[in-house]
């Protein structure tokens, strides 16, 4: 049977506004930007359950860290504290690398015993950002400054898991990259004070940092992900839901033929207001390996394009092409005061951009080996945790 995949871009990132630490304002690893992550969440939490796409337990992302961030405030935020979310670092989805001189940046992942630790600042900051936490004993003299641009409803932050998990590959065969039953993942848990820590650091290979990991390590392609994971899929699901970078969203999208730049939808159902789905952050839509270029992806909206579509000889290429055209959603529009917004946060050592947002060598060290008690299984879920996951609560 063949699987869908929705396939969705990240959340704004600090090299999109130029506020990362090197001269030309972007980083090699760069984190999320503050108006970025609020508004994301006040994205999330603004749609009702049935119309809201960001729901599972089980996420592919890329092996850079601004799609972990996103996955976990995408498909966290509304979750529940009792449940695990994965995510899986994959192949053939990260963005294209740019290169500077002879100098990569943006789009290059760093090890990762320094990203566990940059993330573990993101899960962390996620907490300064409850407004329901801190309202009333913050004291950062910069708080009346930002205090409106954090999400209003208080309880998002008690609602993300109690357990999020990176899993990363453990072999590199010749060809294609294989997760297999022994533990090769990062666990992070909330602690008593609702913190996140490192549990457990499993990883004893660094396979998606190393030069002869090509398939990790090559401009992502879509086409080539959905096969690979449709050959040994590392988890069961009728639908794969994948947080990755837009560059290669709209790559793909233009080999079927679809410009996602030059289709314009309501920014919400509340206003009139349009833009391009394809210039918003976090947009999504919905593929499979069996859709093919149809010669009348073209209209000024998606009501323009279904309507093309359905003038042409009715075959199941078409009905596939409306079905993309219909997945197809808007994000979340860029703030115009995301830089402003960034350097007011920074002042107050809050950002996740530039030298604020960098973790220091010998900071947080996370442990070398698992933890006792706690190897084997692929996913390490009580059977009280499977019953809740096979029969969630509406």
């Amino acid at each position: 049977m063949t699987k869908s995949f929705r396939f969705t871009g990240h959340i704004l990132s600090c090299n999109n506004i130029d506020e990362s630490k090197y001269i030309i304002g972007k980083d090699i690893e760069p984190g999320l930007t503050i108006s970025g992550i609020t508004d994301t969440i006040n994205f999330v939490l603004d749609k009702s359950q049935d119309k809201n796409p960001f729901k599972s337990y089980d996420v592919c992302v890329s092996n850079l860290y601004r799609t972990w961030c996103t996955a976990v405030i995408l498909y966290g935020t509304k979750l529940e504290q009792k449940y695990i979310l994965n995510l899986w670092i994959c192949p053939y989805l990260k963005e294209n690398s740019k290169i500077y001189g002879s100098i990569t940046r943006g789009n290059y992942p760093k090890s990762i015993s320094h990203m566990a630790n940059k993330f573990l600042k993101f899960l962390r900051l996620l907490k300064t950002l409850n407004k329901g936490i801190y309202n009333s004993n913050e004291k950062n003299n910069l708080y009346s400054e930002w205090f409106n641009k954090l999400p209003v409803i208080d309880n998002w932050y008690n609602n993300l898991p109690n357990e999020i998990i990176l899993r990363f590959p453990i072999d590199i065969p010749s060809k294609y990259s294989k997760y297999t039953d022994v533990d090769n993942n990062i666990i992070y848990k909330k602690n008593k004070k609702g913190d996140y820590e490192i549990l457990k650091n499993c990883v004893k290979n660094d396979y998606i940092n190393k030069s002869k990991n090509g398939e990790y390590l090559e401009n992502g392609n879509l086409k080539k992900f959905m096969v690979w994971f449709n050959k040994d899929p590392i988890f069961n699901s009728k639908l794969v839901n994948v947080v990755t970078h837009s560059g290669i969203m709209n790559d793909y999208l233009k080999t079927l033929g679809i410009h996602v730049k030059k289709i314009e939808q309501n920014v919400d159902n509340n206003s009139d207001k349009k833009s391009f789905i394809g210039k918003s952050n976090c947009w999504t839509f919905v593929t499979n390996t069996m859709i093919k270029c149809s010669k009348k992806i073209n209209g000024k909206n998606k009501k323009d394009i279904i309507k093309n579509l359905i003038s042409e000889k009715k075959t199941e290429n078409i009905t596939e092409n409306i079905n993309i055209i219909e997945s197809l959603e808007i994000g979340v529009i860029e703030n115009p005061n995301s830089k402003v917004i960034e350097q007011i946060f920074k002042k107050g050592k809050l950002s996740l951009c530039g030298e604020i947002g960098s973790v220091k060598k010998g900071v947080r060290k996370t442990p070398l080996k698992c933890l006792n008690g706690m190897e084997g299984g692929r996913r390490r879920r009580t059977k009280k945790s499977i019953n809740l996951i096979q029969n969630p609560k509406t």
